[in-house]
């Protein structure tokens, strides 16, 4: 004979579980945001100084730099096709 199971049954596993995972979240205290960034952010840019590349990254700080309220710095770490860039972020 095989196993069957109710609907009932299978409908309240659903319900419950839903149901807890709601619960959980409500249950997780409410952490009031700080103001982001609290200090400079950093661009980190995987091409050379003085290319296309860093000319746009530049422009980019600047416009981040006036939309978030803190200095935005651009990096550049070139090398290995920009693998050296990528390990740093």
């Amino acid at each position: 004979m095989l196993w069957r199971t109710n609907p009932f049954q299978k409908n309240w596993a659903v319900f419950s579980s839903i149901l807890f995972m709601v619960l959980l979240v409500w249950s997780v205290p409410r952490v009031s945001a700080k103001d982001w960034p609290e200090k400079p952010v950093e661009l980190i840019n995987p091409f050379g100084a003085g290319g296309a590349a860093d000319v746009q990254a530049r422009k980019l700080a600047e416009i981040l730099s006036q939309d978030l309220g803190q200095p935005v710095v651009v990096r550049n770490v070139p090398g290995a096709g920009g693998a050296i860039a990528y390990n740093e972020v």
